[in-house]
């Protein structure tokens, strides 16, 4: 890729080369990305962020039932439940 850069792509094979390179890097970051997310699905971290989030709703919530019964707390409490609960 270098010497493309220093001939500034003036060979007509040249951009070929420039889509071939581009098509390998997107099939590779693919099967990285895919790497990544069967990493993910084999392992708890769904489980333990779904819990994690579920335990910051519940402490949001708790805090929102000291405060003075509007609709605005109401929406707010259920915008906690709705941010654990878009996900599943």
């Amino acid at each position: 890729m270098g010497e493309l850069m220093k001939r500034k792509f003036q060979l007509p094979r040249d951009n070929e080369k420039v889509k071939d390179v581009h098509i390998f890097l997107l099939v590779c970051s693919e099967c990285v990305h895919f790497q990544a997310l069967d990493l993910i699905y084999r392992s708890s971290a769904i489980e333990r962020s779904t819990e994690l989030a579920q335990s910051y709703a519940d402490g949001a919530k708790k805090v929102l039932q000291e405060l003075p019964h509007t609709t605005a707390r109401d929406q707010l409490m259920q915008l906690a439940d709705w941010a654990v609960s878009r996900g599943q």
